[in-house]
């Protein structure tokens, strides 16, 4: 049987290439199958690997996912149309080997269309393919290695080989001789003595307890003579005298001093016990004013946070409120403009009409300049009473959320520029700008947002 090579795609079917190339291991030899990550050795080059093995090969596993046909490069571009793809170099060179090239479809996938195929591996179409399912895995392997025709290598016999050399070094059972007639003779001269003998030995034991019953009898006889005769009588030790003796007058009795080892281990236990207590009760003291702390800190931080947003909510309400008084302001010129003589109304019509007729160049300091100059008017008489015209109909070009803040940088510059001796017409630098924009937004006391989106929309529009 030759050798088995698995193509696959590693972001569409690593796992179950992994899986498969083991079982097959398994079942048909580990020498059978070759898979690129484990039979290709460090520091060779893989391409010349592949070319090697595809050349010697016999079957090939190509296994088809969901995203094989589709997977795409870091460029977007389809995989498949790169003649340099790997997976299609593989089935390409055993196609035209015309080896057994079998399409294994995992995850319920399908063959593809001839047609999405490139022009070289349009074939694998026409090859019989097999399915492997997760919930049938290990009998669908046995079904491919039997359909293939792969035969699995004799299991080794390393347990009949031991067996056969224990037996042949077993050596054959030592055969017992029959005893000898000497020995059977040496034993019986050995055996229990006689009767006769047997009565001489009894004999002899008779006597010898009669001796020292005898002398027993005399000796108790001896001293009930002595103490008629008036000899005092030996009185013997009590019990524990001699103990008592070694101990001395003053020394304790073994029960005391076991009574005192249990009594000062008892005291120890107890001096653990209170220490152990004051030892928790310390570290819950200290839990518990870390544990104030921590409230504390949280409450003071609740407290800054509402806080500040009062101060925007007041800044908010503050920029509003100037937003009305500017838009009133310029609601009273206008209706002051009405009440005005025929001639002078009929001068404010002509610098409506000119304003409306001109264009908003997107600057506040050119554009006053050039009014001031149409009213033959200089800076110290171009002041805000007199911006409110074009600085209103400039406003209304803008949108809901900046038009109070342009309306307010308009009527403002023309102050500023009256106060700073601004020549007409001429456009402000970035820094005298900059200036402006700051002192404005510190004259209505803007903090915050509001301050950088007013300064954002005055320096917008210099």
């Amino acid at each position: 049987m030759g050798e088995i090579f698995i193509n696959y795609r590693r972001d569409d079917t690593a796992g179950e290439a992994r899986a498969l190339f083991n079982e097959l291991r398994e079942k048909v030899g580990d020498d059978k199958v070759f898979m690129d990550v484990d039979n290709i050795a460090l520091g060779r080059d893989f391409r010349e690997v592949l070319t090697e093995r595809l050349a010697t090969v016999e079957v090939m596993l190509a296994l088809i996912g969901v995203n094989w046909l589709d997977a795409k490069d870091k460029s977007g571009r389809r995989r498949l149309d790169d003649p340099n793809d790997f997976v299609r170099r593989e089935i390409r060179a055993a196609l035209q080997r015309n080896i057994a090239v079998t399409p294994v479809l995992l995850k319920d996938a399908t063959i593809p269309a001839e047609a999405d195929l490139p022009e070289d591996i349009r074939a694998l179409v026409f090859r019989n393919a097999f399915e492997l399912t997760h919930s049938r895995w290990g009998s669908d392997v046995n079904e491919l290695i039997h359909r293939l025709g792969l035969v699995a290598p004799p299991p080794p016999l390393r347990g009949l080989h031991r067996q056969a050399r224990s037996l042949g070094r077993r050596r054959p059972p030592r055969r017992r001789r029959p005893p000898r007639r000497a020995d059977s003779e040496r034993r019986s001269a050995l055996s229990l003595p006689s009767s006769a003998c047997w009565s001489r030995v009894r004999a002899a034991i008779g006597i010898t307890r009669a001796s020292r019953a005898g002398k027993r009898s005399s000796g108790r006889a001896s001293s009930r003579q002595i103490r008629r005769a008036g000899t005092p009588k030996r009185s013997l030790p009590k019990p524990g005298a001699g103990r008592e003796a070694s101990r001395g007058p003053g020394a304790p009795r073994p029960g005391a001093r076991r009574r005192a080892a249990a009594a000062e281990a008892r005291q120890i236990s107890a001096a653990k016990l209170a220490e152990a207590q004051r030892a928790a009760a310390a570290k819950e003291a200290a839990a518990e004013a870390q544990r104030l702390a921590d409230a504390k800190q949280r409450t003071e931080m609740q407290r800054i946070a509402e806080a500040k947003q009062a101060a925007d909510q007041a800044a908010r309400d503050k920029a509003a409120a100037m937003a009305t008084a500017a838009m009133v302001t310029a609601t009273s010129a206008q209706a002051t403009a009405s009440r005005m003589a025929p001639s002078e109304a009929d001068t404010q019509a002509r610098l409506m009409a000119a304003v409306q007729s001109g264009k908003w160049i997107g600057s506040i300091s050119v554009g006053l300049g050039d009014y001031g100059i149409w009213r033959s008017l200089s800076w110290s008489q171009l002041d805000a009473g007199a911006a409110v015209t074009p600085c209103t109909k400039w406003a209304g070009t803008f949108g809901p959320e900046d038009r109070a803040r342009f309306l307010v940088s308009c009527l403002g510059a023309a102050s500023y520029f009256n106060r700073t001796g601004m020549p007409v017409g001429r456009r402000a630098s970035q820094a005298y700008w900059n200036t402006y924009c700051g002192q404005l937004a510190s004259a209505l006391r803007l903090v915050g947002q509001d301050r950088d989106r007013l300064i954002a929309v005055c320096s917008q529009y210099r």
